[in-house]
């Protein structure tokens, strides 16, 4: 089997911090036929460039270059530098597309350009202003005052369409989920929950 690079990926940090690990991990013939560090596959010391594209919701794309911190020889799972935004900006939410390119030197036992790409869908933003609309309402039924009904309606509906959007990412329906999260944002925004 081909070397076949694999990453995964979260969102930390209040939305403003991407986490990427190499996950390929080292080859096995029965387990891991397209890992690391086999005379079949690709040797770290064989790498002659290695890329993340990220591709955000908007359709902007990033390259980064992270072919200094692939180590060698690689003997697991390496997290990348974590990648932030200019001006302590947030990771939007929404469905993104984010490429691991690995292209060997010439002369490689296994010369060539190989993919790994994943697509998650982040709701870091949307969750927290959900959260915060929660906080809002506790606050205000400890200080019984006259908005924690209203406040708790809008919350109902916040946290219903956070559920329906996980559904839907679940479900494999990145539409129906866009759908949900343009409706979430608007209300989050109206209700300025100031999670940006």
């Amino acid at each position: 089997m081909a070397f076949t690079p694999e990453i995964s990926v979260c969102i930390a940090d209040a939305c403003k911090t991407l986490k990427v690990t190499d996950v390929t991990g080292v080859y096995d013939a029965a387990t891991n036929p397209g890992g690391w560090e086999d005379i079949l596959t690709v040797s770290a010391a064989e790498v002659a460039s290695a890329t993340l594209t990220i591709q955000t919701p908007g359709g902007s794309s990033t390259v980064t270059d992270v072919t200094a911190e692939i180590p060698n020889p690689v003997v697991g799972p390496f997290p990348f530098t974590d990648l932030v935004l200019p001006n302590n900006a947030s990771w939007g939410d929404g469905s993104y597309l984010i490429t691991y390119t690995i292209v060997t030197i010439p002369g490689a036992v296994n010369p060539g350009t190989y993919h790994g790409q994943i697509c998650p869908y982040f709701l870091c933003n949307v969750e927290c202003a959900v959260d915060k609309m929660w906080a809002k309402v506790a606050s205000e039924l400890c200080c019984a005052t006259c908005d924690a009904d209203e406040l708790m309606d809008i919350a109902i509906v916040a946290e219903g369409y956070l559920r329906a959007i996980k559904s839907a990412i679940s479900c494999s329906d990145p539409d129906t989920a866009n759908t949900l999260l343009a409706t979430l944002t608007k209300i989050t925004t109206f209700n300025d929950c100031n999670c940006n």
